[in-house]
């Protein structure tokens, strides 16, 4: 899929973001960290397809983060010493993904990977330094808006 391609929905975008992590990382998750409430069934899809190749992570968790300026808003899953996956539709600004980087590094995460439909090479730049890896499927040159790269509304 190219940037300029869009996504039919979250259903699509959850199928190929699984189907484009590479089995190298897919080998070490333990697990997987949905962004919100909205990324849940993305993570669920990610989770899923960790689970069906073998992998001993396959579980999933939800870390609330407030997309504003705001805080996370609940306490970060147990992950020390662990491989964990941040999985979310997309990062618009990039906010909310640092917030939740910070606060799974801050709970003893081992190892940090970022897996989202969609995110700027622009804001890639910013979340490097907090996550060890970051996979995105679609990746423009710069921010716009995520609404932009689906079909269906983001409601």
């Amino acid at each position: 899929m190219t940037s300029s391609q869009r996504f039919a929905d979250l259903d699509v975008a959850a199928r190929v973001l699984a189907a484009a992590i590479p089995d190298r990382v897919i080998d070490e998750m333990d697990l997987v960290v949905a962004l919100g409430e909205r990324a849940v069934p993305i993570a669920e899809v990610v989770a899923g397809h960790l689970a069906g190749t073998g992998n001993r992570g396959g579980s999933c968790a939800l870390l609330a983060v407030d997309r504003g300026e705001g805080p996370v808003l609940g306490a970060p899953p147990e992950c020390t010493g662990r491989q964990v996956m941040v999985v979310d539709y997309g990062v618009e600004t990039g906010q909310a993904a640092m917030l939740a980087g910070r606060a799974l590094r801050a709970a003893g995460a081992a190892r940090l990977i970022l897996a989202v439909a969609v995110c700027s090479r622009q804001v890639e730049w910013t979340l490097a330094g907090v996550y060890d890896e970051i996979f995105a499927v679609q990746q423009p040159l710069g921010r716009r808006a995520l609404q932009w790269h689906f079909d269906t509304p983001l409601e």
